[in-house]
């Protein structure tokens, strides 16, 4: 696991990473951290933690709600990161199409609770930092499940 330079951070890192993988089990494929962390202007007053959890598959029902149970009693544990996570979870097939069908995503973010929707092409920015600049918190490297973007530009001229 790659390491940030604070170990605060990275302590709450290792717990979110074991509850994801006692709630998912198999299905995390892969945790990768982006955002400020990642490029250099992490404020632990104010800045919220960027990650991308790549899924075998979508998100099932039973998942979700663990993943809810888990996101609720986080913050709960941790009350300084409520409302300060910024969480997608996408299955690693939807990251190879991106663009070309209709993605689920279950995220996470500042100002919104836990819940499922279509992906828009905005993530697609997310993704490309992702696979450029994120360090691999779990799993195989992030260039190993995301395409390049001129992969993305052929689903979109499609």
């Amino acid at each position: 696991m790659h390491r940030t330079s604070n170990t605060d951070v990275n302590a709450l890192l290792d717990e979110l990473l074991s509850q994801m993988r006692e709630s998912i089990g198999a299905n995390l494929v892969g945790l990768y951290l982006y955002g400020s962390l990642t490029a250099g202007d992490f404020d632990c007053e104010r800045s919220d933690i960027d990650l991308l959890a790549a899924t075998a598959s979508d998100i099932s029902d039973s998942e979700f709600n663990a993943l809810e149970r888990l996101h609720n009693r986080f913050t709960g544990g941790h009350a300084a990161w409520e409302d300060r996570l910024d969480i997608a979870y996408i299955s690693v097939a939807a990251l190879k199409t991106f663009g070309a069908y209709p993605s689920q995503i279950a995220v996470i973010s500042p100002g919104e609770p836990f819940h499922r929707k279509e992906a828009e092409h905005g993530w697609l920015m997310n993704w490309y930092v992702v696979r450029e600049y994120g360090l691999t918190l779990f799993g195989p490297p992030p260039r190993a499940i995301i395409p390049t973007p001129l992969a993305y530009a052929a689903y979109a001229i499609r």
